[in-house]
């Protein structure tokens, strides 16, 4: 598969190959690249006979789910104003670690009060390679209208207290 990433400032966009797959066919977790905003997978069909049976990649789903859960991580929690835990990603990384599912998770659930204030969410995330931190604040008090930030190993969510 290919992906496409947008270039800085109108730069034209960065080719990557990649192949999952190793020497027998199989999924290869450590070939995993990690995507970012703004990216495009481009997934070509493979070339077949019309006389060949379906090749789906159900048979590898296993083995895609343990990479998933294998590089999930963990993000931490914060209640501004008090409380704080460090919340796995492995048990949303099936359905995506999207904020709106860690947001209903038991978990968080058990830590958010009446007074968290949904409506002012910050997500910071460090970037490992330039060391620089990149902020979002959310409105993910409309629970139809979580926004889909999908949520990587380190990233840290701070629910401020209501007014």
């Amino acid at each position: 598969m290919t992906i496409s990433r947008p270039g800085v400032n109108g730069a034209t966009p960065k080719r990557i190959e990649v192949s999952l797959v190793d020497e027998t066919n199989g999924i290869d977790c450590a070939k995993d690249v990690l995507l970012e905003f703004g990216d495009v997978v481009e997934i070509p069909e493979r070339g077949h006979t019309l006389a060949e049976q379906d090749n789906w990649i159900g048979n590898q789903a296993h083995k895609a789910r343990q990479c998933l859960e294998m590089t999930a991580g963990e993000v931490r929690f914060v209640l501004v104003g008090g409380g704080a835990v460090q919340l796995p990603l492995k048990g949303f990384t099936w359905t995506g670690s999207y904020l709106g599912i860690v947001l209903r998770s038991s978990e968080a659930q058990n830590i958010l009060t009446s007074g968290s204030d949904l409506s002012r969410l910050k997500v910071t995330r460090r970037d490992s390679k330039t060391g620089k931190s990149h902020e979002w604040i959310l409105d993910c008090s409309n629970e139809r209208g979580v926004p889909d930030l999908v949520l990587r190993d380190g990233d840290v969510i701070e629910v401020p207290q209501k007014p």
